[in-house]
């Protein structure tokens, strides 16, 4: 792979918004545990850029911004951040198929890759003994995810250029 100025752009794009999460998930805007969570936004943000455009986001990079969210986030290092890395390559691996599908069928697989994202995580979790939120913050925490795709598909995709394949206006894009 070249690394072209739109590539590197789109990196440095990517490495900006995973920033913005970082810090808006740090800032102390509840001090009290609650039985509801915000959801992960970095997980369907980055299966979204992979489906759209995998040529402009490298596994080591998604990889980094996983581990460095486990970190931040004082999850087990590298627990979440490998289950989120299979199943974004999971989704990348059928990812030609998944552009000539519909809309509809490509969430049904994100959706489904990042339900056994966080069962896996709550399983591996209850298993090693370690502790674990309140299922009704993990149900909460994993409904808003599933809520964040469709949200960066129809709002920031297009935005950034990160069309469907499959899209006329990106049939140039696709050959």
């Amino acid at each position: 792979m070249t690394l072209d100025r739109p590539t590197l752009s789109y990196w440095l794009l990517y490495l900006l918004i995973c920033s913005g999460i970082f810090f808006v998930e740090l800032l102390p805007l509840q001090t009290q545990p609650g039985d509801w969570s915000r959801g992960d936004p970095l997980v369907p943000l980055t299966m979204a850029w992979m489906l759209r455009r995998p040529d402009y986001l490298p596994l080591s990079l998604a990889a980094c911004m996983f581990f460095l969210g486990d970190l931040l986030l004082q999850r087990p290092p590298g627990l979440f951040a490998g289950l989120a890395l299979m199943g974004c390559l999971f989704l990348r691996a059928r990812g030609a198929e998944l552009r000539r599908a519909s809309r509809g069928v490509e969430f049904a697989f994100a959706a489904g890759a990042i339900i056994a994202i966080y069962v896996a995580y709550r399983l591996i979790l209850f298993a090693t003994f370690l502790p674990a939120p309140s299922l009704s913050a993990a149900a909460s925490e994993l409904v808003f995810t599933l809520l964040y795709y469709p949200i960066f598909i129809v709002l920031i995709g297009p935005a950034l250029g990160l069309r469907h394949f499959g899209d006329p206006a990106n049939e140039g894009a696709a050959r």
